[in-house]
């Protein structure tokens, strides 16, 4: 396994469009980790031991489509985590250790068309947290799974 620390290193790359570091231990990522890489379509962080996201995380990524970041540690989402992500339609929290969902942690993505959060703690969620999503069907079993 690798021991990655994610910091501003794939500027020079600009014309990169799917990212995947997977199973490579990778403890947290850095203030804006991904400037600079606009045209990044696809990034999978699945498989690392991720704990805490926040806002600057994924700041640049307003083009991002899909998002992969199941079986990581992840048991904090901070406010505004996804905010630079206008055009993300594929989310996946599935495997991890969230808990709680803050009020309208989704609203700056409305154009979401999939969302894993199975496989959490999760115990009770409020209807806002999911207030700016457009949602034509749901499959509460690729939503939610307890188990």
């Amino acid at each position: 396994k690798n021991y990655l620390t994610i910091s501003p290193i794939f500027q020079p790359f600009f014309k990169l469009e799917i990212l995947r570091i997977t199973d490579s231990n990778i403890p947290s990522l850095g203030k804006n980790s991904f400037w600079g890489v606009r045209s990044l379509r696809i990034l999978d962080l699945s498989h690392n031991n991720i704990s805490i996201l926040v806002d600057d995380n994924f700041r640049g990524q307003d083009d991002l489509n899909e998002l992969d970041l199941s079986k990581n540690k992840i048991y904090k989402l901070g406010h505004g985590v996804f905010r630079h992500m206008k055009e993300l339609r594929n989310l996946n929290l599935a495997d991890n250790l969230i808990e709680d969902l803050g009020d309208r942690i989704f609203s700056t993505i409305g154009k979401l068309k999939y969302l894993d959060l199975s496989w959490n703690p999760l115990d009770d969620l409020n209807p806002d947290v999911f207030k700016d999503i457009q949602v034509h069907c749901v499959n509460p079993n690729i939503l939610f799974k307890y188990g």
